[in-house]
């Protein structure tokens, strides 16, 4: 029998971009992955190469929310959940519903309360990319890995359409999001600038994504 695994990561679009390929360490032979997502990033899975099984919850509507966390963990009956970010009552309710190993950052001070496999990480300092701290904790559950972290990418299914895509034959490309919201230590403009030439001298193409804030970049 498969073991259950719940993954948790109720905030925005990048720090979600950067977890969700940890789940390929993960054998579909041996673990059944079930995610928990912010309502409204569903399309974010949905485009993604592997096919993920998944609930939105809507941290605004906190009881609603906690109602339907706490049926997805009486129905399933987890082995294991990883907090990757949530707040302090999706980890009560992994505790209350008995999952035997739960996993995350210990920082909040919930965290030390209903986590019983929780590590200590300073991701403030940068010292790692987003996607290796997520990597750690689900190395709890794995073990020490035989793969090479660069190796383990989000790989997304090529749209049928797109006229953005098409006008700049886009086939291949990599993507540079240089935008984010005070979380954690950002690169200057100059660091971004001579990375993506490096990508470009390597012969990529480069996709700069942001939103209206990112403008300075």
């Amino acid at each position: 029998m498969k073991k259950k695994i719940l993954l948790v990561r109720l905030d925005k679009i990048g720090d979600l971009i950067c977890t969700l390929p940890v789940d390929q360490v993960l054998d579909e032979a041996v673990y059944d992955v079930t995610w928990v997502i912010q309502k409204g990033l569903n399309k974010i899975l949905d485009l993604g190469e592997k096919k993920r099984k998944y609930i939105e919850l809507d941290k605004s509507n906190v009881e609603q929310s906690r109602g339907r966390l706490a049926h997805l963990l009486k129905k399933e009956k987890f082995d294991a959940a990883i907090s990757f970010q949530c707040p302090w009552w999706v980890n009560f309710e992994i505790f209350k519903a008995g999952v035997k190993k739960r996993i995350g950052v210990l920082s909040q001070w919930h965290s030390f309360l209903f986590l019983n496999q929780g590590i200590r990480q300073r991701r403030s300092e940068a010292t790692q990319h987003e996607f290796d701290y997520n990597l750690d904790l689900v190395k709890k559950i794995t073990g020490p890995l035989k793969i090479r972290n660069s190796d383990i990418l989000f790989k997304f299914r090529k749209p049928h359409s797109s006229e953005v895509i098409q006008k700049y034959n886009l086939t291949q490309y990599v993507v540079v999001h240089p935008g984010m919201m005070g979380s954690a230590l950002n690169w200057p403009q100059h660091k971004y600038i001579d990375y993506i030439q490096s990508l470009i001298d390597q012969g990529m193409k480069v996709v700069v994504t942001g939103t209206d804030a990112d403008t300075p970049y």
